[in-house]
């Protein structure tokens, strides 16, 4: 394989987890919004608070991948 290749892919993979990283940091405070440090109710809470789930069991699935 390519050198070059594989540190491109390198740089992309740490780009998207910065990227996923941000986007988990944001839908924590709109699954908290008007609430303060608890999840709320609303549907907008609810909205953001099952896409942040269905991202944290994303990434722990791919850190389960990686081990092997």
């Amino acid at each position: 394989m390519d050198i070059n290749y594989l540190l491109e892919a390198n740089r992309e993979n740490a780009e998207l987890k910065e990227r996923l990283s941000i986007a988990e940091e944001a839908l924590e405070k709109l699954a908290k919004l008007g609430n303060g440090d608890r999840y709320g109710n609303s549907i907008g809470n609810e909205i953001a608070l099952k896409t942040l789930t269905k991202l944290r069991e994303t990434k722990i699935k791919e850190d389960k991948d990686d081990d092997v």
